[in-house]
């Protein structure tokens, strides 16, 4: 069956065109408006790849240019490729070989970032997608004002279920970003599993909050678009203390990280009832605790406050659980429970041979069903790891996507989660292996006896990671400098000196 994710937002846009579909930087665009824009969009990525658009790279954040390039992108039948503005230039690089794209859109706050290092290996045609004509060291490039608008707004172009529908990097433990591929078909299926089993309407006002290079942030766009909602883009300013943002737009559906809470609850700045608006509260990304879920469940008393489990290999969402204060949670953990099965979605526990463990009993958590990744880009070894075949004792052999996560079922078929298998993390909501860390602090440091270990919270969750150096002689400077080179400004140094702690993200 062929389809296109933005074939909802297109219907709206001839059903219900003067209806509000995005909030950002001040400014609210139709589904009319910002559909057009989208064609305009499309358009240009077929004529500049001959009809036959793939993968489109998308280096902005949080502007116009950022959505509708995404929206155009989804439009024009090709595959979008999040590039996180906060990432240096050689991981970027990186990301943009791995991904080989047809065509790159940038916005014009990030054409200094688009030097020789950064396109070493990209020779495809450039859009500016906001602003006129432009020249930037001694090269032009395409500019979305220029680009003719289209007669009428046309359908999306439609492409199999089995086409790649954004493509994502997370951390490698060689250095390397893995790369995870999403087809059309299985966020399709995710996008309207979440909207059936909360049943979203037209007047609902959500948050974006995520980086779109996070794999939460389709929730925060496909979603209320299949709805014919709006979106609210939370500006970078508000992101920390985001509630005078909440109140003042009066938001229906917010999505975020748990650990805001406790950013807010520590500047005191949630009260009880403080939300009236909200009619739900979704966190993802890390473990929620019992005492952050009560914080947030007093200041939005309207809503329901949902703990939703997921990865980007199963994208956004494969348990679900609300949130009660006299619900049973995970007392060695205290933490809430990641809940039941979404509608199609099977959830097991696995010991380390691959086999299916009874309720009650401790191993690692295993998911399939539509929604699941097919593997790796180009990592067949990682991807055999991680993906494996696995036979059921009701269900028979089915494809799995083992998460190293660590959990069990309880007698009532609620999963709860007990910690890590390998040395990944979740720092802030980011995804983080460990040893990708001490890779590069080996280079960095020239010392080959490195270790990265996180600092926990009183309640138990990551905020931080520390380096031990052993060993060599340290220049904090360039350490700190090479380090900020390879990983996300947020992964940088403050303090060095051998044998003792490194902090290496803060």
């Amino acid at each position: 069956m062929n389809y296109n994710l933005a074939y909802p937002f297109y219907l709206h846009s001839i059903k219900r065109p003067d209806n509000p579909a995005l909030w950002v930087d001040g400014a609210t665009y139709s589904y009319r408006e910002l559909a057009e824009q989208a064609c305009r969009i499309a358009v240009w990525l077929q004529q500049v790849t001959n009809s036959k658009p793939k993968r489109v790279a998308i280096l902005a954040h949080r502007e116009i240019a950022a959505y509708r390039a995404i929206l155009g992108t989804c439009w024009s039948g090709a595959c979008y490729v999040p590039l996180n503005p906060h990432f240096p230039d050689q991981r970027l690089a990186t990301i943009i070989t791995l991904a080989n794209p047809d065509a790159l859109i940038v916005d014009r706050q990030m054409l200094e970032r688009l030097t020789p290092e950064l396109l070493s290996d990209f020779t495809g045609p450039i859009l500016i997608a906001d602003g006129d004509s432009v020249c930037c060291q001694g090269q032009a490039y395409d500019s979305f004002d220029l680009l003719p608008a289209p007669d009428d707004i046309t359908s999306p172009a439609l492409v199999n279920a089995t086409a790649e529908a954004y493509l994502i990097f997370t951390s490698g433990s060689t250095g390397t970003p893995n790369g995870v591929a999403v087809s059309t078909g299985s966020l399709d299926f995710s996008i309207r599993v979440i909207s059936h089993h909360y049943p979203f309407v037209e007047a609902d006002r959500f948050s974006q909050f995520f980086d779109l290079s996070f794999d939460f942030s389709v929730m925060d766009l496909f979603v209320p678009w299949l709805a014919g909602a709006i979106t609210y883009v939370v500006p970078d300013t508000q992101k920390l203390a985001p509630g005078r943002f909440i109140v003042d737009h009066q938001l229906t559906v917010w999505t975020c990280v748990p650990s805001q809470i406790t950013n807010m609850a520590q500047m005191k700045l949630l009260k009880s009832g403080l939300f009236p608006s909200l009619r739900y509260s979704f966190f993802s990304g890390e473990m929620l605790t019992e005492e952050a879920a009560r914080l947030w469940q007093d200041a939005a008393t309207n809503g329901s406050l949902v703990n939703l489990y997921g990865q980007c290999e199963t994208i956004i969402a494969s348990l679900a659980h609300n949130y009660a204060p006299d619900a049973a949670g995970n007392d060695e953990k205290r933490s809430v429970a990641l809940g039941t099965q979404l509608d199609g979605i099977l959830v097991a526990i696995v010991n380390k041979e691959g086999a299916f463990v009874h309720p009650g009993e401790k191993g690692e958590i295993a998911i399939s069903g539509p929604h699941v990744a097919a593997g790796y880009l180009d990592n067949p070894q990682r991807t055999v790891v991680k993906f494996r075949n696995l036979e059921h004792p009701v269900y028979g052999v089915l494809p799995w996507y083992i998460t190293g996560d660590l959990g069990l079922q309880d007698s009532n078929g609620v999963f709860h989660f007990l910690g890590r298998a390998d040395n990944e993390l979740k720092v802030k909501g980011h995804r983080v292996l460990l040893e990708e860390v001490e890779h590069y602090l080996r280079q960095c440091s020239d010392c080959q006896v490195v270790a990265v270990h996180p600092c926990l919270s009183p309640a138990g969750t990551p905020e931080a990671l520390v380096g031990f150096v052993v060993g060599g002689t340290i220049d904090e400077k360039i350490v700190k400098g090479c380090l900020r080179e390879v990983l996300p400004d947020r992964w940088s140094t403050f303090t060095v000196s051998a044998k003792r702690s490194l902090p290496v993200w803060h």
